[in-house]
């Protein structure tokens, strides 16, 4: 069972090389499903599902999200997320009568040698799950301790299975940033639900509803 529901996520400037915004031309992952992912105005790249839905709700498997280039090395973004699955193993030790494994992740990248998806195996590229360091626990923000390169934010669930709808507050801004870059080689910035990269991936239970950026 995996269940990652996905709400706002904002970014909300590119600025740490320029110090001020900039306009964005997204680039749509090109594994999300097809009429899963659209793009307009402020740039809603995923309407999917609904947040009332519960967590025994289906949804293919797929690299939701889009990203840009820019010459940036950071970005400033927050983050309104829900989740029924796991992206754990170990997890709280008492597990309140929930399951583990690595199973959908939303992540914000920045480097300098392409998009997400073609870096991870659901995509074209060669990275598995977990694409961050395996002793994460689940439930809170991760910032990088990744095997993807440059710089890396991560949210997932503590376990599945038990009922427990996790969240991360919307109130919070936060700043990725990615350092010893080549100031003469575009960044890759990547905002992504991942619920199809290998070994963990199935269509059990739903995965997200909107994300905003």
């Amino acid at each position: 069972m995996r269940k990652f529901i996905l709400v706002t996520v904002l970014i909300m400037a590119v600025l740490m090389i320029t110090g001020t915004a900039m306009a964005l031309t997204w680039v749509v992952s090109p594994y999300s499903p097809s009429g899963g992912t659209i793009v307009f105005g402020e740039t809603n790249i995923v309407a999917v599902t609904d947040i009332n839905d519960p967590q025994s709700g289906t949804q293919e498997e797929a690299i939701y999200g889009a990203g840009f280039e820019t010459s940036a090395s950071g970005v400033i973004f927050d983050a309104d997320l829900y989740t029924w699955d796991s992206y754990s193993i170990t997890g709280d030790a008492s597990n309140d009568g929930g399951s583990k494994g690595w199973w959908d992740v939303f992540v914000v990248n920045i480097n300098q040698e392409g998009y997400y998806w073609e870096l991870v195996s659901g995509g074209s590229g060669t990275i598995d799950d977990p694409v961050i360091s395996s002793t994460y626990e689940g439930g809170y923000a991760l910032y990088d301790n990744s095997v993807l390169p440059g710089a890396t934010w991560v949210f997932g669930g503590e376990d599945y299975g038990n009922g427990t709808l996790e969240s991360l507050s919307p109130l919070t801004d936060y700043t990725l940033i990615m350092t010893g870059g080549d100031p003469n080689l575009p960044y890759y910035v990547s905002v992504i639900l991942d619920t199809a990269t290998d070994p963990y991936s199935d269509t059990s239970v739903l995965s997200l509803t909107d994300l905003y950026i």
